[in-house]
């Protein structure tokens, strides 16, 4: 379902700029059709009307919600952009803002020097900004009261995959085997783990300590804090969005690899996606 999804878009893609435009709407009610079956690309009918609008309309109710019980709710402006790996990076956001496509920018300046409207701009990580606040209220050893002495405070972790999605709040230095056991899956079950999302790394053993910093056999850094669990029998490369599979011509507004780590998985896998993962990154195959 997947292929035919994926092959399908790009005939009719191919054909609408050939001129073939009666055929490539065949091929179009194709790809859109067998999206709707792929229980991979999770797209709902609603998606065809109003891309977005379907996975994150509570999410924006919800945050609207809150602004609104602010006195300086006037001044804030509350944006949704698209739901794609890179849209969500800091000079993306600001074009986003500004009226343009969510994909980042040039390098060469930084924001804080031009960013929205050619003004010093600053972005903050939501989480940041509430980790900073409670510890203006409480105080800073109260925030490192919790964790470890090298790795302080809490965090927020998205659980996904083998486990019901859910977002945990745990100690910033909480073990795998800790994060399983609050998100209540049976270890037994579960192949391998994804830490870091898409540039994370797949591990194994449970023993491993999530920290920014740290021996590599035994910690590994939690990035964005994206945990994926993979069930026994299932491939690692299919239970993320199809438009998101480590591929050398995937589109950069989706580029996502998991870059290193333990893949036990590669024999659930079909060969097509094995072979576009070892021309792409080599270096994954350890552990």
């Amino acid at each position: 379902m997947w292929a035919i999804g994926r092959v399908s878009g790009f005939v009719s893609l191919f054909l609408l700029t050939r001129n073939f435009s009666l055929l490539s709407t065949v091929f179009l009610v194709i790809h859109v059709g067998t999206l709707l079956l792929d229980s991979y690309a999770q797209l709902r009918a609603i998606d065809l009307v109003a891309p977005f609008l379907g996975n994150n309309a509570a999410a924006m109710a919800s945050v609207q919600s809150a602004v609104a019980q602010r006195a300086d709710a006037p001044g804030i402006n509350v944006s949704q952009e698209a739901d794609t790996f890179i849209s969500g990076e800091a000079s993306a956001v600001v074009h986003a803002i500004g009226g343009a496509n969510a994909i980042p920018r040039d390098k060469s300046q930084r924001l804080s020097e031009s960013g929205l409207k050619k003004r010093p701009t600053v972005v903050l990580n939501v989480e940041t900004l509430a980790h900073i606040a409670l510890i203006a209220r409480f105080g800073a050893s109260w925030f490192s009261s919790v964790g470890a002495d090298d790795e302080p405070g809490i965090r927020l972790l998205s659980i996904s995959g083998l486990a019901r999605a859910q977002v945990l709040e745990m100690a910033a230095s909480a073990t795998v085997a800790e994060v399983l056991a609050a998100a209540a899956v049976d270890p037994s079950e579960v192949q391998a783990i994804l830490v870091g999302g898409y540039h994370g790394r797949w591990i194994k053993p449970l023993n491993y300590r999530l920290a920014t910093n740290g021996p590599t056999l035994s910690t590994v850094r939690p990035g964005a804090g994206v945990i994926h669990l993979l069930g026994k029998g299932q491939c690692g490369l299919k239970p993320r969005h199809p438009s998101h599979i480590i591929s050398p011509k995937s589109p950069p507004n989706n580029a996502a690899p998991a870059y290193s780590g333990y893949l036990p998985w590669h024999k659930h896998c079909p060969r097509s996606q094995m072979v576009a993962v070892i021309r792409c990154f080599p270096q994954s195959w350890s552990g």
